[in-house]
């Protein structure tokens, strides 16, 4: 077993990995660190960790070691068109948008994927351009990817990943875009591949913009997920840095839980449906690009016996991924505001409210307005809507990236309404349509469930988990099904399996598809049942 290393220690590591390579580790991120330098330890043939950390505070590392901490404290969890709201907003509303425009005559493109990982992030704007050519004939897309991590680099530059990287992405996506040259080993089309240009950078060094390096005069800049690594200080640092980069009314996206961060002048928050993006140059009262915003929604399926102490499986719908992206924030877990925010942010904030006045509706539009209906209950509406997308769909053969979600949706409204049969029929299309999604074979378990048909659902909770072994409410109705099928060895199994998922959340943390119970109720309650 692994040395533990003392808080004293942790204390020292955490100043000097934060001089080193601005990443910032405060004491609830500690685990997180130990286990990082613990594994650093172990592949730079250290025969203890104590040692290894003794070297680290007295002397300087090689640039490869440095590399190789490096790769081990930064999370490398990604997948391609992660939320696929926010890609399609991307499409509909700031890219179409400036096909009607001035920027028209400029007729090129400059985005920036800041810590862009092994990869997925770029590439899919890529792939989204590529889907995007007709409307695009003869425009100039540069594609520049960065990040501190030369191991994700490495990867990326193969541009070889697994189907796991792959699991929120439409099949017909993945037939046409990637090669499979193994089992569950899928490499890139060379077109796409050549549309993105990988270097390294570390956001915490004050180099950039400049006139040696391709970080200037962006008109889109992601940068989800990475300012949460980085201390107040280096973060307003690295957010002003990226406000340089951009041109005027070039667009900053960050993580859902990381746009209170964004503070800096000449930014400016645009509300979009299930998202908000930063826009750099003078507020402007009337926004070309912008519609009204909508809130964001949770689709739930009722049913009378899913287990002890529960009524309800809550179907997590796309444009709550942001919601799911919050939840697995440090400050969001902790039940904190992420540290450097103050409660007035908000209030220096300026976002534009007044809804766009454009001649039709997209796609996307529609399937907001469905989203919304069936979040206040209005399941036959919401029905009728999507029902009347998915044929319109079809006839328009538009880049629709929530097609399989807007399928799964349509399910779900059906099986509020009691049409269970048709609710399985959209569920089996969506699952058809993207094979990968555990919620979606969760979704069909409970429909099967609500029939009583056990067989059928412990199957497909299996699959659920085989997808995703974390999937904590899987695990958990698994047991109360073996329960029911007296399999009381398996049920007791898969209570204990939910029991060590639990440990390790934040007891605040909200369990996706518990309707609303945190990590903490629900072990209470597990233990309770188990006598533990």
């Amino acid at each position: 077993m692994p040395e533990s290393i003392s808080n004293s220690l942790l204390s020292q590591l955490s100043e000097l990995v934060s001089s080193l390579a601005g990443l910032y580790f405060p004491k609830e991120k500690w685990q997180d660190l130990e286990r990082g330098i613990i594994a650093t330890a172990r592949e730079l043939n250290f025969t203890d960790t104590q040692s290894f950390v003794q070297r680290l505070l007295t002397s300087s590392l090689a640039e490869e070691q440095l590399d190789t901490m490096v790769g081990y404290l930064t999370i490398g969890e990604t997948f391609f068109f992660r939320d696929k709201n926010l890609f399609q907003v991307l499409k509909d509303r700031i890219i179409s948008g400036w096909l009607g425009t001035d920027k028209k005559k400029e007729r090129s493109i400059k985005f920036l994927s800041a810590g862009c990982c092994s990869g997925e992030e770029p590439y899919s704007i890529a792939i989204l351009m590529d889907q995007m050519r007709p409307a695009l004939k003869n425009w100039k897309i540069t594609i520049e990817a960065v990040d501190i991590n030369p191991r994700f680099l490495q990867k990326a530059e193969k541009g070889i990943y697994t189907r796991w990287s792959l699991r929120d992405t439409p099949d017909i996506i993945v037939k046409k875009y990637f090669k499979e040259i193994g089992k569950n080993s899928f490499e890139i089309s060379p077109h796409i591949k050549k549309m993105v240009k990988f270097s390294r950078l570390n956001l915490a060094e004050k180099r950039y913009p400049s006139p040696l390096d391709n970080i200037r005069g962006i008109n889109i800049i992601f940068c989800r997920n990475v300012l949460m690594y980085f201390a107040s200080e280096t973060r307003q640092r690295v957010i002003q840095g990226l406000s340089k980069a951009l041109k005027k009314d070039g667009w900053l996206i960050v993580g859902a839980s990381e746009t209170a961060f964004v503070s800096q002048p000449g930014l400016h928050s645009v509300l979009f449906p299930g998202t908000i993006l930063h826009r750099k140059g003078v507020s402007r009262k009337k926004d070309p690009t912008k519609i009204e915003s909508q809130p964001e929604a949770r689709a739930s399926f009722s049913f009378k016996d899913l287990g002890q102490n529960f009524t309800k499986v809550t179907f997590i719908t796309p444009v709550s991924n942001c919601l799911s992206e919050i939840g697995t924030s440090e400050a969001f877990k902790s039940g904190k505001r992420p540290e450097g925010e103050d409660e007035s942010i908000h209030a220096r904030r300026e976002i534009d409210k007044k809804p766009l006045k454009k001649p039709g509706e997209s796609i996307q539009d529609k399937y907001q307005k469905a989203l919304s209906l069936h979040e206040q209950g209005r399941y036959e509406e919401s029905a009728q809507k999507l029902q009347k997308l998915l044929s319109q769909e079809k006839k328009d053969n538009d880049v629709f990236l929530l097609k399989s979600e807007s399928m799964a949706l349509l399910g779900s409204a059906l099986a509020n309404l009691g049409k269970l049969d048709e609710a399985k029929k959209w569920c089996r299309q969506a699952i058809n349509a993207e094979k990968l999604r555990p919620s979606y074979y969760y979704l069909l378990a409970s429909i099967y469930q609500e029939q009583g048909n056990l067989n059928e659902s412990v199957k497909l909770l299996k699959k659920a988990i085989y997808l995703d072994s974390k999937f904590v409410m899987a695990h958990f109705v698994l047991s109360n099904l073996a329960k029911k099928q007296n399999r009381l060895d398996e049920a007791q199994k898969h209570l204990k399996n939910t029991l060590s998922l639990l440990r390790t959340a934040y007891p605040e943390e909200i369990l996706p598809h518990s309707e609303g119970m945190n990590a903490k109720r629900l072990s209470e309650l597990i233990k309770s049942m188990i006598g533990d």
